[in-house]
């Protein structure tokens, strides 16, 4: 018995070798190498802003708003209406200016309740006589990117009309207000003694007995027009009705060139007005004729105001092409014969419509005393006493 089993035990170790031997081990084949999937990322980069187009003279409105009272027959007894001036578009630059004008509106906004007080406790107007509230706006310039704009207020409730002007001057680029310092290519000093002069002028033309302290030789805001500053001023300042008065200082710098301003020069006898400031706040007003001619020669005569010409000179000139003035006086002291001395004095050109400025471009050899940037204001003869 134990030996048939050895026997079958034996039978089944031979077939499980054989079996063995006849199952070969898979072939392991090398793992082929997928190729690295590529991902590209296409970098999209954000449009860059388009610029602002610049504010021209076609982007600018003037929208008036109109609630004049009607009476019952559908005329006009009160005249009430505001030009609103508006820049198209949507830029900040356009934003912060249309926010200046807005303001300028509401101001005049809030005075309606006066309007309406008027109209029912004072005169009773008639188309035939209406009573007015009015702002009336002009673009006065829109050139060299700077906008500027003229307001004429008038007001009339029965009593005393009164007109009254004034400026809103902007950059074109920024947006922001400009100050009359900021508009022309001269330097502070000489800008705020141009106005001095100018209005020096005005008063003596005009004959008006004002006192000239330096806040009066100031005017309460400008314009731009027709290239040149425009002082504006309320109503009782410069007299009864508020003005505006020309400054010859040019947007941009020199209207003319130097050959033109030697024609302009030896084509007219002149009249200047400068001020002098004194340490009491007061201004002194000074006046000067002068005369060039053809030969190079030249004719002064200068003094104050109140008495005229003190002092009179006769010599040479030149005006170089960079439109420098140069003056060699003999100077005699009109009350006091026998004084005399020489002088040079040297003034920088600056050429308007007819009009000149002579800066003083140093301290040196300046006329009275004056500091450099200081300045007079000439005017041909036949203008002034036009």
């Amino acid at each position: 018995m134990k030996r048939a089993l050895c026997l079958l035990l034996s039978l089944l170790f031979l077939l499980s070798l054989a079996a063995c031997s006849q199952t070969q081990p898979e072939e392991t084949k090398p793992e082929t190498p997928q190729a690295e999937s590529q991902t590209t990322t296409e970098i999209v980069s954000e449009p860059e802003p388009e610029p602002e187009k610049p504010i021209t003279a076609s982007d600018i409105n003037v929208q008036r708003q109109d609630s004049s009272k009607k009476d019952s027959s559908g005329q006009v007894i009160c005249e009430h209406y505001y030009d609103l001036v508006v820049v198209k578009g949507e830029s900040e630059v356009a934003a912060a200016i249309n926010a200046a004008f807005q303001a300028d509106y509401e101001e005049f906004l809030s005075k309606n309740n006066e309007v309406e007080q008027y109209l029912s406790e004072g005169f009773q107007p008639t188309p035939d006589a209406p009573f007015f509230f009015t702002v009336e706006a002009e673009v006065t310039n829109t050139e060299d990117n700077v906008l500027s704009v003229l307001y004429c207020e008038k007001w009339y409730m029965g009593g005393t009309s009164n007109i009254s002007y004034r400026g809103l001057t902007f950059d074109l680029e920024s947006g922001k207000p400009l100050n009359m310092e900021d508009v022309f290519p001269l330097s502070s000093t000489t800008v705020l003694d141009c106005v001095k002069n100018t209005l020096s002028y005005y008063i003596y033309q005009n004959n008006l007995s004002l006192d000239t302290s330096e806040e009066l030789l100031q005017p309460e805001s400008y314009c731009i027009q027709n290239r040149q500053l425009v002082l504006c001023f309320d109503s009782y300042t410069l007299g009864r009705d508020g003005t505006t008065i020309t400054c010859p200082i040019t947007l941009g710098g020199q209207m003319k060139t130097a050959a033109e301003q030697r024609s302009m020069l030896q084509k007219n006898e002149w009249i200047g007005f400068w001020c002098a400031s004194e340490d009491n706040g007061q201004v002194s007003r000074l006046v000067m004729d002068m005369s060039f001619e053809t030969d190079g020669s030249c004719s002064v005569a200068f003094g104050f105001l109140e008495t005229e010409f003190d002092f009179v000179g006769t010599g040479t000139y030149q005006l170089s092409d960079d439109h420098i003035l140069t003056m060699n006086l003999s100077i005699s002291d009109v009350y006091e014969e026998s004084e005399s001395y020489d002088a040079t004095y040297q003034f920088e050109v600056f050429s308007g419509n007819d009009e000149s400025i002579l800066i003083q471009p140093t301290d040196d050899n300046s006329l009275y005393g004056q500091r450099k940037g200081s300045t007079v204001l000439i005017i041909p003869y036949d203008t002034f006493f036009s």
